[in-house]
């Protein structure tokens, strides 16, 4: 039995209104590599045109992820599956990198930015049976696998013709066809080889574009899958293709723009195409690659200013871990005035008043404020009761630490270092209460002429959250890795969101993991909880501004998670508490203040 399956002109993450099903592609090119590697500068603008021709201008347009390590991929495919879907629903992913056979241990691999020249642990290399894993997992019912890569062929599985019911060929009846082709479940993949090298300029994404571009074959106005593999077997070398994970012989029906057995467009708009592809994606890559194909497009203005835009947020975020006056004053003069951060770039070069008093520079980042929401927001993972209801606070502006108070400017302060982890001065302090802290504060304002204090919670959870964005963890990042965040990484403690890896057992240097987030602000999860000005209570899903939280209590509110906690600790919603005469070497804090 053979199955036609439909393959559509327009894929996208948003599929048209007129049908009830939900499309989705994901391109993931890498173009930079490392090291001995071979650079692909050809795979972003490769996956950028096979999008554009699946891509649909009345809706959102195919997503691209370009240049992704390993941990990324699995992180964007494990929410994935943590997604819902409908009955119908399709996802296309479509993955095109350097890849590699091992001979030893018979193993077929993908290998995105990032990837080691050799890699016996496979720590940077993504297997392909891990790679059957992760897709399995994700519960649409519909998913087709495309791999442009070296050795791809090995990516195995059934081979040959897709299995499944035949479609009524008596009548061309598009919708019946795909109410029939979607009935059973759909793991399918198509690879631009066997087990050989494939040319840099790929052959595969020259044909499937071919196929998508040309004139439909066949009566009910669909292209099949057995007509593009048709087209694409014309590729050398000749790709691969056939099911894998179980799949259990349903079809992938893609439909042409009009819907089912219309005619196909002999109009078609590509300048607003690239630029609905250019302006949803919104990154310097794709907004360049607009400029660059479009000499006369009708869209350059609109898309200079878009890059305008995020080139200034670039150079503004690297001022700020930067966090010296020259870096401000540099942004100064490209931006200002009428540049988005002038206010603040002022603010971090003011001079000093006369006496020597004032620190022009003192390592704290100004916050501009906003309003959020505050507590176990949609993203987050594994909340507890303390931190619901989620609730809509605004924080007015302040200044916060860039790092964690280390034990070097404890001491120079204090004239002690009651830390657990001595001999590293570059690390936080701990070992210190909140009484402790707010006595450091208190002798550091007599000495600068400053008002140091310590951060609301409210004002933590702001900055943790890089501006209030919907974020897991507090470098900005949605999986916790031991590389960029210090916690207890054992695989007892592994969660969805998290990769198994080293465990410390004690504190780092503040800012050694090299992992700020949008306001350059590092460890803000994990190194050591951080003790907030607050009593600790319970959230009111009232809205608030500038909370203070409780008048009293029995307990201070501390935030992050530090070196000994698991994963779930460290998120930004997370909320602990401690009595605030305790010490503890997993306590520190971080500094604040209102100007």
């Amino acid at each position: 039995m053979k199955i036609h399956l439909v393959v559509p002109l327009l894929l996208s993450t948003a599929l048209l209104p007129a049908q009830s099903r939900q499309d989705y592609a994901l391109f993931f090119p890498v173009t930079t590599y490392a090291g001995g590697w071979t650079q692909l500068p050809n795979t972003l603008t490769e996956c950028t045109d096979l999008a554009a021709d699946l891509g649909n201008p009345t809706v959102s347009a195919p997503r691209c992820c370009p240049t992704k390590n390993k941990q990324e991929i699995k992180a964007k495919l494990a929410e994935l599956a943590g997604r819902s879907y409908g009955a119908d629903d399709q996802l296309l992913l479509f993955f095109s990198m350097h890849g590699y056979f091992d001979e030893a241990g018979e193993a077929g691999c993908l290998c995105p930015a990032g990837a080691k020249t050799d890699d016996p642990a496979f720590d940077t290399w993504l297997l392909h049976t891990e790679l059957r894993t992760l897709v399995a997992r994700i519960p649409c019912a519909h998913v087709l696998v495309v791999l442009d890569a070296c050795y791809s062929g090995t990516f195995g599985g059934k081979k040959g013709p897709p299995g499944g019911p035949d479609y009524q060929t008596e009548t061309p009846d598009c919708q019946a066809n795909i109410k029939q082709a979607l009935q059973r479940k759909t793991r399918y993949y198509i690879a631009s080889g066997a087990k050989q090298r494939t040319p840099a300029v790929s052959e595969l994404v020259k044909k499937m574009r071919s196929a998508l571009g040309g004139r439909y074959n066949g009566d009910d106005g669909v292209l099949s899958l057995k007509e593009l593999l048709a087209v694409i077997s014309e590729a050398n070398p000749t790709p691969k293709d056939g099911e894998f994970t179980g799949d259990l012989g349903g079809g992938f029906v893609f439909v042409p723009k009009n819907g089912c057995g219309a005619a196909p467009q002999t109009t078609r708009d590509p300048d607003l195409a690239a630029w609905n592809y250019a302006r949803g994606q919104n990154t310097e890559e794709a907004l360049q690659f607009y400029l660059d194909t479009w000499a006369a497009g009708r869209f350059r203005t609109d898309a200079q200013r878009a890059l305008a835009r995020i080139q200034e947020e670039r150079i503004w975020q690297a001022a700020l871990q930067k966090g010296t006056a020259a870096a401000f004053e540099n942004y100064k003069a490209i931006y200002c005035p009428g540049g988005l951060h002038c206010a603040e770039a002022d603010a971090k070069t003011i001079t000093p008043p006369s006496g020597g008093r004032g620190v022009p520079d003192d390592g704290l980042v100004f916050v501009k404020g906003g309003t959020f929401t505050m507590g176990c927001t949609s993203e987050q993972q594994d909340c507890y009761d303390d931190e619901k209801p989620a609730h809509t606070v605004t924080v007015g502006d302040f200044y916060i630490g860039r790092y964690e108070v280390t034990q070097k400017l404890w001491k120079q302060v204090m004239g002690t270092n009651p830390s657990n982890f001595k001999d590293c001065d570059d690390c936080p302090v701990e070992q210190v209460s909140w009484d402790d802290a707010q006595q450091f504060i208190q002798k550091l304002n007599a000495q600068t002429g400053r008002n140091y204090r310590l951060p609301t919670e409210a004002e933590w959870e702001y900055s943790a959250r890089g501006g209030g964005k919907a974020v897991l963890f507090g470098n900005g990042k949605n999986v916790a890795d031991p590389k960029e965040i210090n916690f207890d990484a054992s695989s007892s403690y592994k969660k969805a969101y998290s990769v198994v890896g080293e465990y410390r057992q004690k504190t780092v240097p503040v800012g050694s993991l090299n992992s700020p987030n949008a306001l350059g602000l590092h460890d803000m999860s994990g190194n050591v909880y951080e003790w907030c000005s607050d009593w600790f209570g319970s959230y009111s899903s009232g809205s608030q501004t500038n909370p203070t939280g409780p008048d009293s209590g029995s307990y201070r509110v501390i935030r992050g998670g530090s070196w000994n906690t698991g994963p779930q600790y460290c998120r930004v919603a997370d909320r602990s508490d401690d009595a605030p005469g305790n010490r503890s070497s997993n306590t520190g804090f971080r500094l604040a203040r209102t100007k």
